[in-house]
């Protein structure tokens, strides 16, 4: 629950040290970290103005606004939450094959579509990312030293061929795949 530290304090060690031993490397976790934390505060800035708890400061905004003793523990609380799971996250997808991850969920019993649709998802985001770089090299090679405005004509012709080849691609798949039955 919100405000209880206990089980969190005896997490935070037990995780740091399974970051350690798996030697990943720090900018990787920082990289992550910093990326989710911001917006986690943003929506956990409110509840030290809305939880109920003894007053500790009161101020005018446009309305009385109270911080209360309560809030600042559930704020706190919600931050460190995040900071674990961010940190526990980064280690099960750093240190397991995504087949295996998908695996995992299927024996959790996660709905099958989920597991299909993400299976799908990872295995063909790398043929879209292939194709984005070579779409990215005609069209740096096309706009070399011209006005950005050009590249930027350039970066749209890029954006609607990327998603006319991809719709096309996943109409080949489909079809291939109802033929297999």
């Amino acid at each position: 629950p919100n405000g209880e530290f206990m089980d969190l304090i005896i997490f935070t060690p037990l995780i740091i040290t399974l970051l350690i031993l798996s030697k990943l490397p720090f900018g990787s976790i920082a990289k992550r970290t910093l990326v989710i934390i911001p917006m986690v505060t943003m929506i956990a800035l409110s509840l030290p103005f809305i939880s109920p708890g003894k007053p500790l400061w009161t101020f005018e905004f446009i309305v009385p606004l109270t911080i209360t003793d309560e809030g600042i523990f559930r704020f706190l609380s919600v931050i460190l939450k995040a900071l674990l799971a961010i940190w526990i996250m980064t280690l099960l997808t750093a240190t397991t094959r995504f087949r295996d991850l998908v695996a995992g969920m299927q024996k959790l019993k996660l709905p099958t579509i989920f597991t299909s649709l993400l299976g799908f998802i990872y295995r063909y985001i790398f043929l879209f990312i292939d194709e984005v770089e070579h779409l990215n090299i005609g069209r740096n090679s096309r706009s070399f030293g011209k006005h950005p405005m050009i590249a930027m004509k350039g970066f749209g012709w890029m954006l609607s061929s990327l998603f006319t080849r991809s719709f096309s691609r996943g109409e080949r798949i489909y079809q291939a795949m109802s033929a297999r039955g």
